[in-house]
């Protein structure tokens, strides 16, 4: 149920306002309407939630309104926790002569307590006599929200709640009530901000019986409120038109065999190595996504001459003198294109001006400023939108010799600057500080070399790595075979270890790739792994987990260098007995959706029980809530929401897999960013 908060001043439109609602809030100490303007609104509408909060008006007044509405009929009236006993007592017992249920509220809105302090706070409320608890908070971030969420597993009864040692709860004993309700008290707990936005659609979701909604953008009575169109389209089955798969429709009914489509990570570094060599470079194992095509499409925009046959890229270029003097690079939607480029605009603008770099779609949302910081601290201008693109890139003068800066948000502008560094003709030196996925780095360097271009490294973990780039270098051009993506392949090697099994075809190890620690992490949680080799590659089994393992052993799984593994490794998580931490969620906030949000989120809704506490993620394994007592599943199904961000999509359709039940989503085209081909080598 959508509940409109209304607070409109001006009576006929408060009236022509209800009349649009199935549910509503009129908050009659913002409305501050007469008793009798309040008789005919309410006389209109028989599902109206009554709010005047006494700190907005005054304590008569409230009780005057209060009453006028119980007495016409509303459905709800809503008091403050704060409110004095005498006046709470008094509406709390006209409500239940009336027939009147009771919404006992809390807002903080500076923050969000611990858990125990808002079940504390729940606790309180229920003694205080409230048919529903309403408990909203400010979330500053996703494990301020999880917290709130976290309430929706705590319920108590009423002969639960009436412990002795009220003062040892926080509470004064003169505020106590002991006058309850008959039915258990239901729930409405979500966050205030953006950071808890989510929440007022996911409280639904876990049984709250309505959620709070602006009718439009100017009328939102809170920050982070959906406007009611925004929430019926969330709530709407016809927005999820995707169905996903059950494990007979799939691959792992049986024991498959799946071969890996080409790194992404791999191709587009090659790619744009490529247009700066002189000649022709052929790329073998050749498979686009959309990510690969956009960098295909930059070098074809820069001058260079690319031709496909079979699974073969051939690309012939001048070399990177003639490439220089471009004005505008698009990126498509890929973060890794883009922050490639960003050092590489600096040296291919012209003198005097300037490179726009933009693209489309969810790169447009995220925050790059960490990469326009870099390249001004190489000494290039760089004009953003707030962090944002487009960016116009301008180098003045000569780009510094000695760069340094923090690679903690990503190591993706570090890749970028180490593709650039070497064409300049002075050496360079590299400092980066609070280095992050180092893998991802090592990979450039890998596919730099195969292009004869030589780095030197310096490690000073976990501090800083420093990098000597002699300059003057020339990138030649090669042969190059494209390694199968682990990224990918994660998504299968889950799918079969937690079913019947997989074997991952032709697949590289010691690839550098970062995500190859997926092979890692089953192992640790006690699945079989088994490589063989084929050639200079490996045929990778994935079975199931061995009977012997603990339910416990070293419960600790790092993902800080391969934040991409953590929607899938969550799910492989979820479905392991055990209680296991998964790290590096601070690094999820910049990906095409923020991803801890993402990950906790659909989860959730799949009755799964999930936690975040600064850098972890916290998961019960195995303990999944019964589904047909789950509230996301409606009539059998459950809406889930791919967040624009391939990762999700392919791991909801994983869930799916496990659950075998319906899920639908609302967007499977973000697929396309990395793995096209995913749902075809999916059904087999």
């Amino acid at each position: 149920m959508v509940c409109v908060s209304i607070q409109e001043k001006d009576f006929a439109k408060c009236k022509e306002i209800l009349a649009q609602c199935q549910m509503a809030e009129v908050r009659g100490d913002l409305c501050n309407f007469s008793t009798a303007q309040l008789e005919e609104l309410i006389k209109g509408h028989s599902n109206i939630l009554y709010t005047h909060r006494i700190a907005g008006s005054s304590l008569a007044k409230a009780m005057e309104c209060m009453t006028t509405a119980i007495k016409k009929g509303v459905r709800y009236v809503d008091i403050e926790i704060e409110a004095p006993v005498d006046y709470l007592e008094y509406i709390k017992s006209y409500a239940r002569v009336n027939g009147c249920k009771l919404i006992v509220s809390y807002h903080n809105f500076d923050g969000t307590q611990s858990l125990q302090e808002l079940q504390t706070i729940y606790d309180i409320c229920r003694r205080k006599g409230a048919d529903i608890v309403k408990i909203v908070t400010t979330a500053h971030n996703t494990a301020d929200a999880a917290r709130v969420m976290e309430l929706y597993n705590y319920k108590k009864k009423d002969s639960d709640l009436v412990p002795d040692n009220f003062m040892e709860r926080g509470e004064q004993t003169g505020s106590l009530s002991n006058s309850f309700g008959e039915d258990e008290a239901q729930l409405v707990a979500f966050c205030m901000g953006e950071a808890g936005k989510f929440t007022r659609h996911l409280c639904l979701q876990l049984g709250a019986p309505y959620t709070y909604v602006a009718l439009d953008k100017v009328s939102a009575t809170a920050p982070g409120q959906y406007t009611k169109a925004q929430m019926e389209e969330l709530l709407n089955p016809a927005s999820y038109p995707y169905s996903t798969l059950k494990l007979e429709d799939t691959i792992f009914a049986g024991k498959p065999a799946v071969g890996i489509p080409c790194s992404k990570s791999i191709a587009q570094r090659a790619i744009l190595a490529a247009a700066l060599a002189e000649g022709e470079t052929v790329l073998e194992n050749y498979e686009p996504c959309n990510d690969i095509a956009g960098a295909v499409e930059v070098i074809k925009g820069l001058g260079a001459e690319v031709a496909l046959q079979g699974k073969t890229l051939t690309v012939k270029s001048k070399g990177v003198k003639h490439l220089k003097g471009a004005s505008k690079i698009f990126t498509g939607e890929s973060g890794l294109l883009t922050r490639l480029l960003v050092p590489l605009s600096a040296y291919l603008a012209a003198e005097g001006q300037s490179v726009e770099i933009t693209g489309h779609g969810s790169i447009l949302k995220r925050n790059l400023g960490e990469s326009a910081a870099a390249i001004e601290a190489a000494g290039a201008i760089c004009r953003t939108n707030g962090g944002h693109l487009p960016f116009q890139v301008q180098l003045q003068g000569e780009l510094n010799s000695n760069i340094e800066f923090s690679g903690k948000e990503s190591s993706q502008i570090v890749s970028g600057f180490l593709m650039m560094l070497p064409l300049l003709e002075k050496d360079s030196t590299l400092t980066i500080t609070n280095p992050t996925s180092l893998p991802y780095i090592e990979l450039t360097l890998k596919v730099l070399r195969q292009f004869g271009i030589s780095i030197g490294v310096e490690e000073h973990l976990p501090h800083s790595t420093i990098y000597k780039v002699p300059g003057n270098q020339k990138y030649t051009p090669t042969t190059m075979f494209l390694d199968s993506d682990w990224s990918s392949a994660a998504n299968f090697a889950v799918a079969g270890a937690l079913t019947n099994g997989v074997v991952l075809q032709n697949m590289p190890l010691d690839s550098a790739q970062a995500d190859e620690n997926i092979l890692n992490v089953l192992q640790q949680l006690g699945y079989g792994v088994e490589k063989i080799p084929c050639g200079e590659m490996y045929n990778i089994g994935l079975s199931g987990r061995k009977k012997d393992t603990p339910v416990c052993g070293d419960n600790v799984v790092s993902l800080r260098n391969c934040p991409d593994l953590f929607p899938i490794v969550a799910l492989l998580a979820c479905n392991t007995p055990g209680e296991w931490v998964l790290e590096g969620v601070e690094r999820l906030a910049q990906k095409e959706s923020n991803r801890a949000e993402s990950v906790y989120s659909e989860l959730t809704k799949l009755g799964y029980r999930l936690r975040i506490e600064g850098d972890n993620m916290y998961i019960c394994g195995a303990e999944q809530k019964k589904w047909e007592s789950n509230p996301s599943a409606r009539n059998g199904v459950v809406l889930a929401c791919g967040h624009n961000d391939h990762r999700i999509a392919m791991a909801v359709y994983i869930a799916a897999i496990l659950c075998n039940k319906d899920i639908r989503l609302d967007n499977i085209k973000c697929i396309d960013k990395s793995f096209p081909s995913f749902l075809e080598r999916l059904k087999g």
